[in-house]
């Protein structure tokens, strides 16, 4: 849906640079009294949810808050990350994963972190189109190589229904046709 979002808003985006990134400014700004972790990388965030303290209905917000944000900012070329962003995402991602596991199967002790962990690598291998690069993060997030074998499910399946389902690019090759 990242990838999906930027591409959408690459086409309707003619108008001046001072005005769109003003527009985006005050849309973020207006974000962010409601959702303040939506600033920036929102380490606080992704700690919270790799520590198990999932609270879905704010991962959520928060979700799709950043997604439209990072979203509309990297679709008109302001100067922020992709990393981070997908990171997050992934993160929210993964602890809302998880505490639906827990729901579903409350016998089955779920670890919340681990499934923010694999969100992150596998929504960082699905947009970047790094999936190497994706699973060498995990790895070094983690220092666990026990993390590589689940790492690389997540990661494949991500990166398959990317370009094989969606038939998308990485985000790179949709920010070079701006």
């Amino acid at each position: 849906f990242f990838i999906l979002t930027v591409k959408y808003i690459q086409r309707w985006n003619s108008r001046p640079i001072w005005q769109t990134w003003g527009i985006l400014g005050i849309s973020t700004a207006a974000v962010s009294v409601y959702l303040p972790e939506v600033m920036g990388i929102g380490y606080d965030s992704v700690n919270s949810w790799l520590q198990g303290e999932a609270v879905v209905g704010i991962a959520f917000a928060l979700l799709l808050a950043k997604l439209l944000l990072s979203g509309w900012a990297s679709a008109t070329g302001f100067p922020g990350g992709l990393i981070g962003p997908s990171l997050f995402m992934g993160a929210a991602i993964g602890a809302m994963m998880g505490h639906l596991s827990s729901v579903l199967m409350p016998d089955y002790h779920v670890n919340i972190g681990f499934y923010a962990m694999l969100g992150m690598g596998a929504m960082m291998a699905a947009v970047l189109g790094a999936p190497l690069a994706a699973l060498m993060a995990l790895l070094e997030l983690t220092g666990n190589p026990n993390i590589i074998l689940p790492g690389m499910l997540a990661i494949v399946i991500a990166s398959l229904t990317v370009t094989e389902i969606f038939n998308l690019p990485s985000i790179f090759r949709i920010q070079s046709n701006f």
